[in-house]
């Protein structure tokens, strides 16, 4: 939503994830008044967070790739990380990613919500790892 005009500007669609902080830095955005594609709202840009969506001061907070050199490295990476590779410090594999949270300020992941392998599913369902539990991010 533009605080300037009060209207719908567009959709948060993805997120764009530093692998080295674990945090979400900017999203991918496209909509009706969005001309470029891929358009990205930077998280400096969001003025508040609430139930009707991000507030932002205006369109023009949403740039195109090729504006956003800060973004460069970052979007390289590509980093996604549902579906990773979850492994404990004595190397045994706990599962894949499936999801995680995001705190709403900070926009830093807090947990990831891990889900087993065949096997450890027989006996558990999920697993809720801490960020503080996180010691590594890698391929």
């Amino acid at each position: 939503m533009s605080l300037q005009t009060g209207t719908r500007i567009g959709t948060a669609v993805s997120h764009i994830i530093d692998p080295r902080r674990l945090n979400v830095v900017a999203f991918y955005c496209e909509g009706p008044l969005i001309d470029y594609s891929p358009a990205i709202l930077h998280v400096s840009d969001i003025r508040e967070f609430s139930n009707i969506g991000f507030i932002v001061d205006s369109a023009d907070n949403i740039m195109p790739a090729d504006d956003l050199v800060r973004l460069e490295e970052i979007l390289e990476y590509k980093f996604e990380a549902v579906g990773k590779q979850v492994v404990d410090t004595n190397n045994h594999k706990l599962g894949k990613v499936a999801n995680y949270t995001v705190d709403s300020e900070s926009f830093y992941i807090v947990k990831l919500h891990v889900q087993p392998g065949f096997l450890q599913s027989l006996t558990q369902t999920e697993l809720l790892i801490n960020r503080a539990q996180i010691t590594e991010v890698n391929d």
